[in-house]
């Protein structure tokens, strides 16, 4: 949940202005989170909503990592 979380609020538009939205990008990357520390932080800023998650990712962002599934 955390690293879905943690992609939507990185590469999802928050305003549409036109056009259809691509929400399906994410099935084609891993996100890893290099410390269990980091991802229990991340996952306790969830519930506070968007910008308490986006400072936290910010924060901790050299512990986010995104990979290509092959």
């Amino acid at each position: 949940m955390v690293e879905k979380e943690v992609w939507k609020e990185i590469f999802l538009p928050r305003e549409v202005t036109s056009g259809p939205v691509r929400t399906n990008v994410q099935d084609r990357y891993e996100v890893e989170i290099d410390d269990s520390d980091v991802e229990d932080t991340l996952e306790a800023n969830i519930p506070r909503g968007g910008a308490a998650l986006a400072a936290a990712i910010h924060e901790y962002r050299s512990h986010i990592s995104f990979f290509k599934k092959s």
